[in-house]
C-alpha cells in the first residue's frame, strides 16, 4: 500500500524468522526437560498448572535474615550429620586410648565325659569346671596403640573441619536463598509495573500506527517489549515459589506443608 519501506518490510521478516528459530529451541527444551521428570517420577507428565495472576507474594517470617541463619545451625540436616561424626570421633579416641590401659577378663572352662565298660563293671562320669581371672597388661606393641591415638585425633580435627565447613555452608546458602527470595518479591512488583508500562506504549503505537505518525516498525518494538515484559513476569512468579521452597529447604524446614502452600498458587490451564 506504500506505507512502509522495504526496509521495514525486511526488518519483520528478519524478527519473524528469529522467533521461529527460538519457538523450536523453545519445544525443543520443553521435551527435554518433560524426559527429565520421567526419568525421577517414571511417567511423563501431566499438563503442568500455571501460576495465578493473584499471586499472593509476601517475605515469610520471620523478616531478619541473621534469624534465618539462626535456624538453619539449629536444623540444617548436614551441620546435624556432621555434629554426630564429631561426636563419634571423639569417642573413637578414647576407645583407641584404651589400648594402653590393663585388660581384666573373666574366664570360665566346662569339661565333661562319660565312659562305660571298666574291669568292674562301672562307668565313669567325669565333671570338671574352672572359673578365673585372666589380667593382660600391655607392655609394647611395636607403637601399634600409639598410632592408632594419633589417627583418631587426626579424624577428630577432620571431623570438626567438616563441622565447620557445613555450618558456613549452611549460612551461605540461607543468606542467598534469603536474599532470592527478597529479590523476587521486588522483580514480581517492578515487573507488574512494567507491563502495565508497555501496554500503555503498545496502545500508544497502535493508534500513531494508524494515524500515520509511528511505523510498522515502532509497532513490533513495542510489542517485544510488551511481550518480554509479560514473559519476565511469569518468570519471575516462578522463581519466587522455587525460591520459597530453596529457603525452607536451606535452613531444614521444608516439610509437606509447604509444598501444599505452593500447589495452591498454582491453577490449571
Amino acid at each position: 500500500m506504500g506505507t512502509s519501506t522495504i526496509t521495514d518490510f525486511n526488518e519483520a521478516q528478519a524478527r519473524f524468522d528469529l522467533i521461529q528459530a527460538l519457538e523450536i529451541a523453545a519445544q525443543s527444551d520443553v521435551e527435554v526437560k518433560k524426559q527429565a521428570i520421567n526419568a525421577i517420577i517414571g511417567k511423563l507428565p501431566s499438563p503442568l498448572s500455571a501460576v495465578r495472576d493473584d499471586l499472593q507474594i509476601k517475605l515469610p517470617e520471620p523478616f531478619d535474615i541473621e534469624k534465618w541463619v539462626e535456624v538453619a545451625e539449629q536444623n540444617s540436616l548436614s551441620i546435624a550429620v556432621q555434629q554426630k561424626n564429631l561426636e563419634i570421633a571423639t569417642q573413637e579416641i578414647e576407645a583407641q586410648n584404651s589400648g594402653h590401659f590393663p585388660i581384666l577378663d573373666a574366664v570360665g572352662d566346662y569339661k565333661g565325659g562319660y565312659s562305660t565298660g571298666g574291669i568292674n563293671g562301672y562307668g565313669t562320669d567325669l565333671q570338671n569346671t574352672t572359673i578365673g581371672l585372666q589380667l593382660q597388661i600391655p607392655l609394647y606393641q611395636g607403637g601399634y596403640v600409639t598410632s592408632k591415638v594419633r589417627e583418631a585425633v587426626a579424624n577428630k580435627q577432620k571431623a570438626q573441619d567438616d563441622l565447620e565447613g557445613s555450618k558456613r555452608q549452611a549460612d551461605l546458602d540461607t543468606r542467598s536463598a534469603y536474599l532470592n527470595l527478597a529479590s523476587s518479591v521486588a522483580q514480581i512488583k517492578a515487573y507488574e509495573q512494567a507491563l502495565n508500562s508497555s501496554q500503555s506504549q503498545l496502545d500508544s503505537t497502535n493508534l500513531g500506527y494508524e494515524v500515520g505518525v509511528r511505523t510498522s516498525v515502532d509497532v513490533l518494538n513495542a510489542q517485544q517489549q510488551y511481550f518480554s515484559a509479560k514473559r519476565d513476569l511469569l518468570q519471575s512468579r516462578y522463581t519466587y515459589l522455587v525460591n520459597i521452597l530453596l529457603l525452607k529447604s536451606a535452613v531444614g524446614l521444608l516439610s509437606e506443608a509447604d509444598l501444599e502452600g505452593v500447589n495452591q498458587q498454582l491453577v490449571s490451564r
